[in-house]
């Protein structure tokens, strides 16, 4: 898909975002908008939201659920071509452990980064 065509998509869909789970901008980035996606390339739209994060806009905008989805598919699919060079000196570091990691530990970062800030003392 061209950028032309995608923005007329997302501007199409716009309504429908904002009405659901109130949505407040959508962009594009990456290669789509730059014109130059392949067959294979992914479509990048950030959305911000009016309000705060709940599982219900979370899974009424279909957008979140499904890149959380793909992102994970891509880092456990990154898990598994881990060059043997670096498995070597690190046998402690399986599969196991980088879904572990995947699926627990980089969400709970998430959340802890996008957390409550403290003022510097």
């Amino acid at each position: 898909m061209n950028r032309a065509h995608v923005l007329k998509l997302l501007a199409q869909s716009k309504p429908t975002l904002v009405e659901r789970c109130g949505a407040t901008d959508i962009a594009l980035f990456g290669s789509t908008v730059r014109d130059t996606a392949r067959s294979d390339s992914d479509i990048n739209v950030p959305v911000s939201f009016d309000g705060p994060a709940t599982s219900e806009r979370y899974f009424a905008s279909g957008l979140n659920c499904d890149a959380t989805v793909r992102s994970r598919e891509l880092i456990g699919e990154a898990a598994t071509h881990v060059p043997d060079a670096f498995r070597a000196p690190h046998p402690q570091v399986d599969n196991d452990t980088l879904w572990t990691i995947v699926a627990w530990d980089v969400p709970a970062l998430l959340a802890s980064l996008r957390g409550p800030k403290s003022a510097p003392s």
